[in-house]
């Protein structure tokens, strides 16, 4: 039940290998076409950072998409309720227990 778990390591190895190779072309593209000479480096060390960032948040997003379809969950299971009431002195009889039970819950069909 549920995907290969065998995958998760070079899929994870891709997004390592396009981090490593996107981020340093990108921040070089953004150090050649920065006007401001007194912002070369922070813009280029920024955009390295952001895509790092960007990248590491996609990896997050689809580790969590292929944990989840590992042990899917195909329906809520849930403990059925019970509800114990207190009868009021005024509504009771005496000869009954103030302290009753209802019975529980109709169960439901899903």
């Amino acid at each position: 039940m549920g995907v290969d778990q065998t995958a998760f390591g070079p899929i994870t190895g891709i997004y390592v290998a396009v981090a490593a190779v996107a981020a340093p072309l990108i921040a070089m593209y953004v150090f050649r076409k920065t006007k401001d000479v007194t912002m070369k480096k922070d813009n280029c060390w920024m955009t390295f950072w952001l895509v790092l960032l960007g990248v590491f948040c996609m990896w997050i997003m689809w580790a969590c998409t292929f944990m989840h379809q590992m042990y899917p969950l195909s329906r809520a299971v849930s403990k059925k309720p019970e509800f114990r009431v207190r009868c009021p002195a005024k509504y009771c009889n005496d000869d009954q227990d103030p302290d009753i039970w209802i019975e529980k819950a109709p169960e439901s069909k899903l």
